[in-house]
């Protein structure tokens, strides 16, 4: 009993440690359900958003990047007359209106904090977010994004499709979890 104890008050020390050490590590609330309204789980999603992208840089060998924080979401739709395009992936090229009435798109930013040596650099992503309603909860379906020094006097990269990056995983973690508390409690 003893043995246990010191073992679990060993992992809640590291927990504490890893959770004020690490910027935008704080610990992943239970979520009691999913929101349902667009606007209330996208707000949900942005507080927790640090802590998952910050786990999963750690995964994927990334631990010199940390998302510091979130900014709140801008829910104005982007006027479809304006074109990306992405040479690796033409296919997901939103240039025309979708079809599914259940697509919705946000737009909001991140900090980030980079390590390189010696050096530490900040940096923010503008990011167009986009995600469908379904029977079974919020589904990810794409992210654009841009990368821009802070504070920067160049101009920001043109938008990539990043819905493979460290940030949609985060983000697809996130809405994982969310409907499978929605469905345990919905």
């Amino acid at each position: 009993m003893a043995r246990r104890r010191g073992a679990y008050l060993m992992s809640l020390g590291v927990s504490l440690l890893l959770g004020q050490t690490l910027p935008g590590n704080r610990a992943i609330a239970a979520v009691s359900s999913c929101p349902r309204p667009f606007e209330e789980m996208v707000t949900q999603l942005l507080a927790d958003l640090p802590a998952y992208a910050n786990r999963v840089n750690t995964r994927t060998h990334r631990p010199q990047t940390y998302v510091m924080l979130a900014t709140n979401p801008d829910f104005q739709p982007l006027s479809w007359g304006q074109r990306l395009s992405d040479p690796e992936d033409s296919a997901a090229d939103p240039a025309e209106p979708p079809q599914d009435s259940s697509l919705r798109q946000v737009f909001f930013t991140t900090v980030l904090r980079r390590y390189s040596g010696n050096q530490i650099s900040h940096h923010q992503e503008h990011h167009w977010l986009f995600v469908a309603s379904s029977s079974r909860g919020w589904e990810f379906v794409q992210i654009y994004s841009i990368l821009d020094a802070y504070p920067s006097a160049q101009a920001p990269s043109p938008p990539r499709n990043s819905s493979r990056g460290s940030l949609a995983i985060a983000i697809q973690d996130w809405l994982k979890f969310c409907r499978l508390s929605w469905r345990s409690h919905g």
